[in-house]
């Protein structure tokens, strides 16, 4: 199931700062988490550096309030309208990938959704918008069940990986070879040979290198000064998912500065401290919190 799916009761952040001086994690070190839940359900992590030899406590580095999220007022509304928008567009892929084999399940899950926005026009107040996102989240879940049914998942998969070469083509491919672009069409191969196979060890492989695949079509992206433009003014309009309103408009307006001066550089890092300043929800251009991801690493 997809981590944004579950419920977020807050973050265990660990800075560079904590690290003892002159203490540096390398690419490729291990972190081990380490979880445990006490009897009075209280969950508790501890997270571990094995090339460091440290470890560290969730009571130390536990960050509640990013749990919790404001729905009052415009903004509100508007976070809940992404949600409910999110969960159209996940059913629709679903039904473009599976066909008529969960027409029943889907209409069923059409129906909630159409509930959904019902309530969200006739709500006024913060917790009936809160109540609709979390009734919204397990509608998404019933749709990433069926996304990943064994039944399902390698036409599921499939339509995935021919939808993400569609785009590479469309948007990201060199007009020339590239070692980059020739080990994508090579990972392509491979992805539809193990779907093609359909067992379920063939599939994990499969969807690992639609993964990997997918890094090379965000990051060849990434480079292009017109997509990192569209990422900033997408980001721009989305005030709404900001979790701090006074550095999302101090960025927004460093943003518009680095646009005129032309400081490409300095846009992308610009569009980076954006995306962390806003409410992880999946997004219809695919979940910028992985996009980020790929593109720190």
């Amino acid at each position: 199931m997809e981590p944004d799916l579950n419920l977020a009761i807050g973050s265990f952040r660990i800075s560079h700062h904590d690290l003892p001086e002159g203490m540096t994690i390398k690419e490729g070190d291990p972190v081990i988490f380490h979880w445990s839940m006490k009897d009075s359900g209280l969950l508790t992590v501890t997270a571990e550096l094995p090339s460091l030899q440290q470890t560290f406590s969730s009571s130390r580095f536990y960050v509640d309030q990013e749990g919790h999220r404001s729905f009052e007022g415009e903004a509100g509304e508007k976070l809940v309208e992404t949600v409910i928008t999110e969960a159209e567009r996940e059913a629709t892929e679903v039904v473009a990938a599976v066909g008529a084999g969960v027409k029943q399940q889907l209409d069923d899950i059409d129906r909630k959704l159409e509930e959904q926005r019902r309530r969200l026009s006739d709500s006024s107040s913060g917790d009936e918008r809160r109540s609709i996102t979390e009734t919204v989240r397990h509608i998404r879940q019933d749709v990433g069940r069926l996304r990943f049914h064994p039944d399902h998942r390698g036409r599921y998969l499939e339509h995935k990986l021919n939808d993400l070469i569609r785009r590479y083509n469309d948007y990201a491919r060199p007009e020339k070879l590239t070692p980059q672009s020739e080990r994508f069409d090579q990972q392509a191969s491979a992805a539809m040979n193990e779907i093609r196979r359909r067992t379920p060890t063939a599939l994990d492989l499969a969807q690992t290198i639609v993964e990997q695949m997918e890094i090379i079509y965000w990051r060849t992206l990434w480079e292009k000064p017109e997509f990192v433009q569209a990422m900033f003014r997408r980001a721009a309009q989305e005030r709404h998912l900001s979790t701090n309103n006074e550095a999302y408009d101090l960025l927004v307006g460093d943003g518009e500065n680095a646009i005129k001066a032309n400081d490409v550089d300095e846009l992308r890092a610009i569009v980076m401290r954006l995306w962390d300043n806003q409410i992880n929800t999946a997004r219809t251009i695919g979940d910028v919190s992985r996009l980020a991801s790929v593109l720190r690493g």
